[in-house]
């Protein structure tokens, strides 16, 4: 577990340089509005106004790359707010 400034300032180039000296195929990263969606939005689009992502308190998102994080290079496979994980931890 490493301590990332960067994203809980808003700092995306720094947090990518982090997670690129991190290595390893996996990285969890665990942030605040609005920044988290900000950073999610350019890993997304490359732009980081781009895409509008609800993240509430307590949300969850998977975004996969197909080579390294690169701005513009991620997909999106799920946003799951607080009450869907809920269910999901219940089931």
């Amino acid at each position: 577990m490493r301590l990332c400034q960067a994203l809980a300032t808003g700092d995306d180039a720094a947090f990518l340089h982090d997670v690129r000296v991190a290595g390893g195929t996996r990285v969890a990263a665990v942030g605040h509005e609005p920044h988290i969606s900000r950073t999610a939005s350019l890993l997304l689009t490359g732009d980081g106004d781009a895409a509008r992502l609800l993240f509430k308190k307590g949300a969850a998102a998977l975004l996969t790359f197909q080579g390294g994080p690169e701005p513009g290079g991620a997909v999106l496979e799920w946003l799951l707010q607080p009450k869907a994980l809920r269910r999901l931890a219940a089931s």
